[in-house]
C-alpha cells in the first residue's frame, strides 16, 4: 500500500497508476465500494474506459492504463475532475462503455463525516467552464453537461460573483439547452440563469434548501407546484411515478422499483399560475 501524506486526490491516483503492473486500473475514492459483481461487470466491457452512464462515463472509472491521457491525474484537483480525464481520453480517440452503478458511493469520503452542506463550487466556475467547453465537443456531451454538471454550480449561485455568473450564462447559451430534457428544478435554475435573474435564482435555491422540496397541491384533478419565482412556460412540467406521486427532482420512488415518467401539469409561482403544454 502506498501512503502519501498531504497529497491530493489526483496525486494519489497518479502514484497508484504508476506503481501498477496491470493493464487496467479502477480509481476509487474513500467511501466508495464495489457491488459484489461490480468488477466483473466492468471487466466484461472491452473498452478503454468504463464508468457510469452518459456520453462521458462518470467516476469511478475502470481505465486501460494506455488510454489515460498523460498528466491527466496529477494536475490540480477540482470538481471538474469527475469528467475531465475521461473527456480528454475520448477526444484523443479512446473508446468508452457505460454501466449503471457498478460502484456504490458511501455517505462518507474518508473523513468519517457525512455531507450536510451544499458543496462550495463558485471558486471553480471559470476552470469548470474551460473544461466543459472542451468536453462539449464530444457527441451528446452538451446536453449531458446541462443535465448533470452545470446545475451543480447553479446551486451555489449565492457565492458566485459577476464574473462567474457571466461565464455560466455564456456557457449555457453556447450549449443551446433543450430544457424539456432536464429535470424541472434544474430547468428552472438554467432558465433563470439564462435570463440573468440571479437574485431570483439565489432565492429559489434558498427556499429549496430550507423546505427540502416545494409544496404541491391538487385542484380539479391537476397537480400544482408552488414555486417562489415566476417561471417560463417551458419549465412547467413535473415528473410523476406510476402511482401518480409528483417527483420534482429526477428521482424514482422510495421503493426504487418504479421509473418516473413525465406528465403535463401546472406550476404555480408565488403570484400566478403558468400552464404547461
Amino acid at each position: 500500500m502506498l501512503t502519501l501524506p498531504g497529497a491530493g486526490r489526483g496525486a494519489g491516483f497518479a502514484a497508484g497508476v504508476a506503481a501498477s503492473r496491470y493493464q487496467r486500473v479502477l480509481l476509487l475514492d474513500a467511501g466508495e465500494r464495489l457491488r459484489p459483481d461490480g468488477l466483473a461487470r466492468l471487466h466484461a466491457e472491452h473498452a478503454d474506459l468504463v464508468g457510469g452512464p452518459g456520453p462521458v462515463p462518470t467516476v469511478p472509472v475502470l481505465w486501460r492504463v494506455s488510454a489515460l491521457p498523460a498528466g491527466s491525474l496529477d494536475c490540480a484537483d477540482g470538481p471538474w475532475r469527475t469528467f475531465q480525464p475521461q473527456a480528454d481520453a475520448l477526444l484523443a480517440g479512446a473508446t468508452a462503455a457505460s454501466l449503471p452503478e457498478p460502484v456504490l458511493a458511501g455517505p462518507v469520503k474518508g473523513t468519517g463525516q457525512g455531507f450536510t452542506n451544499v458543496p462550495i463550487l463558485a471558486p471553480h466556475v471559470l476552470e469548470f467552464v474551460d473544461h466543459a467547453r472542451r468536453a462539449a465537443r464530444i457527441p451528446g456531451a452538451d446536453q449531458w453537461l446541462l443535465r448533470n454538471e452545470i446545475p451543480r454550480y447553479l446551486r451555489d449561485a449565492e457565492r458566485c460573483g459577476r464574473t462567474q455568473r457571466e461565464a455560466l450564462t455564456t456557457l449555457i447559451d453556447e450549449l443551446c439547452p433543450d430544457l424539456m430534457a432536464i429535470p424541472v428544478e434544474d430547468r428552472v435554475r438554467i432558465a433563470l440563469a439564462q435570463q440573468d435573474r440571479w437574485e431570483e435564482l439565489v432565492a429559489f435555491n434558498t427556499t429549496r434548501w430550507r423546505q427540502r422540496s416545494f409544496p404541491v397541491r391538487v385542484d380539479g384533478g391537476r397537480s400544482y407546484a408552488i414555486l417562489p419565482v415566476e417561471v417560463p412556460p417551458v419549465c412547467c412540467w413535473l415528473r410523476r411515478n406510476r402511482r401518480g406521486r409528483v417527483l420534482p427532482n429526477n428521482s424514482s420512488s422510495n421503493s426504487g422499483t418504479e421509473r418516473p415518467r413525465s406528465k403535463s401539469i401546472l406550476v404555480w409561482s408565488s403570484s400566478r399560475a403558468t400552464k404547461g403544454r
